[in-house]
C-alpha cells in the first residue's frame, strides 16, 4: 500500500448532496466541494432521527431503532435528508405511515436481510509519479498517435502497479 494510493469517490452527485454542500458552505469554513466532502454522517444523523420520530412514544433503544428502519425504506412518501424534508417527513412518521429516505451519496434504501445499501462507486488507484497522480497537463488538443501510445502505456503500467485483473475490475 505504501507504493500506491487508493480512494473510493461515488461516481456522481446528486441533488441532495448538492444542497447538502451549499448549506454547509453557508455557516462552515473552509469550503467543501461535491467532490471532497463527507456527508455520511449528515445521512446517518438524519436516518437517525427519523427512525426515532417513527418510534413515537416507545422507548428509544437500538433495537427499537433498527426494528423502525423498515419505515423509512421506499413504498412510502420520498423525503430527502436535510431541512427540507423535516416537516414532510415528521407529519407523515406521526400518522403511522412510512417514508422512503433519500441521502446525499445513496438512496438510502437498506436491504433488511443484510443492512446494506446499494451505491455506485468507483476506486482510484494511483502509483507515485504516475501521470494520474501528478498535477494533470493540458495537452493542448493533441492527438497524434504518440500522444496515443504513450497514453495507453501510461494506463497499461497503471493497472499493472494497481494489480487490476483487466478492463473493468
Amino acid at each position: 500500500m505504501r507504493a500506491r494510493l487508493l480512494g473510493v469517490s461515488t461516481l456522481r452527485g446528486t441533488a441532495v448532496l448538492e444542497k447538502f454542500v451549499l448549506h454547509y458552505n453557508e455557516v462552515f469554513s473552509p469550503k467543501v466541494t461535491l467532490h471532497d466532502v463527507n456527508s455520511a454522517p449528515y445521512d446517518g444523523f438524519y436516518l437517525l432521527a427519523y427512525a426515532a420520530a417513527a418510534l413515537g412514544d416507545k422507548p428509544i433503544t437500538g433495537q427499537a431503532l433498527a426494528g423502525a428502519i423498515p419505515r423509512l425504506l421506499p413504498k412510502g412518501e420520498p423525503i430527502d435528508v436535510g431541512p427540507g424534508g423535516i416537516y414532510s417527513a415528521l407529519y407523515a412518521l406521526g400518522a403511522g405511515k412510512t417514508i422512503d429516505v433519500n441521502g446525499t451519496s445513496t438512496s438510502l434504501d437498506f436491504d433488511p436481510a443484510t443492512g446494506d445499501t446499494s451505491v455506485d462507486l468507483a476506486a482510484y488507484c494511483l502509483a507515485p509519479g504516475s501521470a494520474a497522480a501528478r498535477r494533470p497537463r493540458s495537452s493542448r488538443g493533441s492527438s497524434s498517435a504518440r500522444t496515443r501510445r504513450s497514453w495507453r502505456a501510461r494506463r497499461a503500467a497503471r493497472d499493472r502497479e494497481c494489480g487490476r485483473a483487466g478492463r473493468g475490475a
